[in-house]
């Protein structure tokens, strides 16, 4: 009895497999005989009804048997954008999808493994941005009831390659790439060339489908390429508000000009950088948290988000760095000396448009940075960004040398000629500062320096054109290197000379001012006076900031016999290039009625309220309390200042002053 049941059970076993092997080989003979490019027809105006593309099979559709029945198509092709470069945005060699034959007896197209064979994919923007891969909107009237269950994708060779309109193209080389369920997850593993580096690709995801279900998509992936290391890790949910995700991202050894090349965009060369945050949303903002970012000796840590209800997105956040180093930061490679006759202010149109788009409050805090000359210390801005006005209020920070700087600035950029504000003040802040990084070491004296300034425009042209307000300077005793000067400045000799004793090269200071009132760009020299152990200097004139020109005449007073240069100098010329010139003609005419040179009328004593420091020389000196030069009658001073003048400037002085 027992037997029987046995043999019964084996017997219906071995009846069931050859059934259904009996079934598989006549699906297959009767597939094999099919003529399957009679579908072909409906296979293209499926893919037409889902993508909006025309779909080319350029070879028969053939079926094999190999672990499930095999259907292979070569030569495909699918069209690109109307706009596009060329005719295909994706085109194949061959394609063989292998599906599993039980569930398609019953109507069920399941894809156990798709394999691709020399891809070539391009994807590109038009010029507004647009991407190809913008597919149309797919047709529910479409026969086939949608995209196909898929299991896996092998791609055996390709490439992939993007731009944008009329930049150069990037290409990526495949040398595999495999897409494999594993234990509920898709598996990713890719291999290939990248701007001629290797790269891999590896990680894991939840089921493909589930981004278009409203279960949680998860991912987890690592990438190495161009040197660079890649991280993602996180859950994409879908919420009442949309999908939002709660993810952290991290890149190491990151070479921002590469991954700008790629992109199509000039980056210059800076540090490999370290980045790492986490991105998350809620229903009202997106996070952009726990963020760290390193290049070289600069980090930046923070927090930003965004909340784009309202009538314009909302950015805010706060930024901290220990350190910034703009001599890693700021690249100066391709750094050319400007052209004499080349314009200082540009009429290039400032990208002010983004500004209207946004509202923002950022708030940047950095302990010290280095690069600028003197070194930045306890910086603070506080950004607000309302209705396209900008305002940086406050604006502090300390220098490293001594000093600070404290002021606002402010942007109305919601018209087509956005209005510009700047207030600032500094106190006891290195001269040297007056002559750029390069003249650091060359004026050792503190000085203060109030700015307010106005002006309209969008491009610098126009600014320095409609500039408007008042600029002051009060400098206090201290040594300058004139000759080194000289150097760095060429033909400032002939006005520097005036405030040095014969066979030196430093000059003691011991104030100086320069007060000016700015009007539709043009800047007048209320008070502009310096002050050496030597001589008394007062210019007087003019900087046209809107057609960059300056005008100033620097006339001295000695006070030594033993002055190296002791005639007015003219400073004209083209803002970029002046000319320093020697008044010959005027010099005795000029030094006779010196005396007077140095009395100022009340409106110009009305500035010093601006200048505050009532204790520096030249604010005295200003209010009648001058040092008076060495006991010598004026002729006397006026023959020493002429014979410096002639041993400094040569024969011709000689000649028309005889000797």
């Amino acid at each position: 009895m027992r037997m029987s049941f046995v043999r019964w059970v084996v017997g219906g076993a071995v009846a069931l497999v050859l059934t259904l092997v009996l079934v598989v080989v006549v699906a297959y003979l009767v597939l094999r005989n099919m003529d399957l490019d009679s579908y072909r027809p409906r296979i293209q105006a499926e893919v037409k009804a889902l993508t909006g593309r025309d779909l080319t099979i350029g070879g028969p559709l053939q079926v094999a048997f190999d672990g499930g029945l095999v259907i292979r198509a070569d030569t495909l092709a699918l069209s690109n954008a109307a706009w596009g470069t060329r005719p295909e945005m994706l085109k194949l060699g061959s394609a063989a999808a292998t599906v599993a034959l039980w569930p398609l007896l019953s109507g069920e197209l399941r894809a156990r493994r798709i394999d691709l064979h020399d891809l070539d994919l391009l994807l590109e923007t038009d010029a507004s941005g647009k991407g190809n891969w913008e597919l149309g909107t797919p047709n529910d009237d479409s026969a086939g009831g949608g995209i196909p269950d898929i299991r896996a994708v092998n791609v055996v060779s390709g490439q992939i390659a993007w731009h944008r309109i009329g930049q150069p193209t990037q290409t990526l080389q495949i040398e595999s790439l495999l897409l494999q369920p594993d234990a509920g997850r898709l598996g990713l593993r890719a291999d290939g060339v990248l701007a001629g580096q290797a790269f891999k690709l590896a990680g894991s995801s939840s089921w493909l489908r589930a981004w278009n279900e409203p279960q949680p998509w998860s991912f987890d992936v690592t990438l190495h390429v161009l040197g660079a290391d890649f991280a993602a890790k996180g859950v994409i949910r879908e919420e009442p508000w949309g999908r939002s995700p709660a993810a952290s991202f991290s890149a190491k050894k990151v070479d921002l000009a590469v991954l700008g090349e790629l992109a199509g965009v000039a980056v210059p060369q800076l540090p490999p950088l370290d980045l790492s945050f986490e991105l998350s949303r809620d229903a009202k903002v997106w996070r952009l948290g726990g963020l760290q970012a390193k290049a070289g000796a600069s980090d930046v840590t923070g927090e930003l988000q965004l909340a784009a209800a309202g009538k314009r997105p909302m950015l805010s956040g706060q930024l901290t760095a220990r350190r910034l180093d703009l001599t890693e930061l700021v690249s100066r490679t391709d750094a050319t000396p400007a052209k004499a006759q080349a314009p200082l202010f540009g009429d290039a149109v400032l990208p002010l448009a983004a500004l209207r788009g946004w509202d923002g409050e950022l708030r940047l805090r950095v302990d010290r940075i280095d690069g600028l000359g003197p070194k930045v210390r306890d910086l603070q801005i506080d950004t607000q960004l309302r209705d396209a006005e900008l305002t940086l209020s406050p604006l502090r920070a300390a220098l490293g040398q001594g000093g600070t700087v404290e002021g606002r600035a402010a942007l109305a950029a919601a018209g087509d000629n956005p209005s510009w504000t700047l207030q600032l003040q500094a106190k006891r802040i290195p001269a040297a500062l007056l002559l750029g990084s390069a003249g650091a070491s060359l004026i050792d004296a503190p000085a203060d320096m109030t700015l307010d300034l106005r002006t309209r425009g969008a491009s610098p042209a126009l600014m320095a054109d409609n500039l408007s307000g008042k600029a002051s300077l009060l400098v206090d005793s201290g040594r300058a290197r004139m000759k080194a000067i000289d150097t760095m400045v060429g033909g400032l000799s002939t006005l520097t000379g005036q405030l040095l004793e014969k066979g030196q090269d430093d000059a003691k200071l011991n104030c100086a001012i320069a007060n000016f009132s700015v009007r539709g760009g043009v800047a007048d020299a209320n008070v502009l006076l310096i002050d050496s152990v030597a001589a008394t200097v007062r210019g007087d004139g003019r900087v046209d900031l809107g057609r960059e020109r300056i005008d100033l005449t620097f006339t001295p007073r000695p006070k030594k016999p033993t002055v190296n240069v002791a005639v007015p100098v003219h400073v004209r010329g083209p803002l970029r290039q002046p000319d320093f010139t020697p008044d010959r003609m005027e010099s005795f005419k000029k030094l006779v009625g010196v005396v007077g040179l140095f009395v100022y009328p009340p409106a110009a004593l009305a500035t010093l309220g601006d200048l505050g420091a009532a204790d520096n020389a030249c604010v005295r000196m200003m209010h009648g309390g001058a040092e008076q030069p060495a006991s010598e009658s004026t002729m006397e001073r006026i023959q020493h200042g002429v014979g410096g003048a002639a041993e400094s400037l040569g024969s011709g002085l000689k000649k028309l002053f005889g000797d």
